[in-house]
């Protein structure tokens, strides 16, 4: 079976609710080795027509090796109509557990032409069976400050996870963040902002006000046992560079990771976080609930 999953979607929305400029779809494309890459389709008329591209697969920093295997995909644009899509690749060695990488890559056509992937982070792989120190990177999600008054106007930050990977009958998670302040070009070195090391984090996503604040909630929860999950929410004043105490949003009720005794679809309800445009004090987050 061919698998094409995971969408994140972007738009260059009308000023006057009217067709976007520009609708650009990052997802999974056979997400196995030997698949074509990250897919990625564009439309410049509101969704009618699409045209289809792939992103490069990267090389490792470690072996000088081509990864194998990309995945979770996501996708934002800024105030300059420059795209960029975030993805996860790995070795796909499995068997002892992978090395582990997230990237950026950039357009500024819209989607027709990507320059060379920038590398946020890195992970090796385990040192052996006990290696408590292995972490894998994982769950990116990405944004930009599309805000002309914002004093980090047309930052990019991207947050993600480093859970246990393999070794998930440990399963801690942190939540980790890195931003950019020259399109993309280059990010910060990667930065836990949960307050508890070895929590268990999980779904990042981010959101911006027009004052520039930025804002990352996540869920805290066993993927393997469900029960109770925690939402916590954090902020940055300024630009990313540091976090506050992480704020307790609500418990709730959630599934185990994959339904039906592991035979049927995977739950991973992620507490989606937006600020209200003409209020940055204004919050909202959506989230799925058992």
């Amino acid at each position: 079976a061919f698998t094409q999953n995971e969408i994140s979607l972007a738009c260059i929305p009308d000023p006057n609710f009217g067709t976007p400029s520009l609708i650009v779809a990052a997802y999974n494309d056979e997400p196995f080795p030997g698949g074509p890459g990250m897919g990625v389709s564009y439309s410049t008329d509101g969704g009618n027509s699409w045209s289809n591209t792939h992103l490069a697969y990267p090389t490792s920093t470690i072996t000088g090796a081509t990864y194998l295997d990309v995945f979770d995909p996501t996708v934002c644009i800024d105030d300059s109509g420059h795209v960029f899509v975030g993805q996860i690749a790995t070795d796909n060695n499995w068997f002892t557990g992978p090395e582990s990488s997230l990237y950026v890559y950039k357009s500024t056509d819209g989607g027709q032409t990507w320059q060379a992937p920038v590398q946020v982070s890195v992970n090796g792989p385990p040192s052996g069976s006990g290696d408590s120190t292995y972490r894998f990177n994982d769950r990116d999600q990405i944004v930009a400050d599309q805000y002309p008054m914002s004093p980090y106007y047309k930052n990019v930050y991207i947050t993600w996870i480093m859970d246990r990977g393999w070794y998930m009958s440990q399963p801690w998670s942190d939540i980790y963040f890195s931003y950019s302040t020259n399109g993309g070009i280059s990010f910060s070195s990667p930065v836990q902002i949960n307050s508890w090391a070895n929590n268990m984090g999980n779904m990042p996503v981010p959101d911006v006000a027009k004052d520039g604040t930025v804002y990352v909630a996540w869920m805290d929860y066993n993927v393997q046992s469900g029960g109770t999950g925690r939402i916590f929410l954090d902020k940055s004043t300024d630009g990313g560079v540091s976090f506050g105490p992480d704020i307790f949003v609500d418990s709730v009720n959630l599934p185990t990771l994959n339904l039906n005794n592991n035979s049927d679809a995977r739950a991973k309800g992620a507490p989606v976080v937006k600020v209200k445009p003409s209020n940055p004090n204004e919050l909202y987050i959506v989230f799925a609930e058992d």
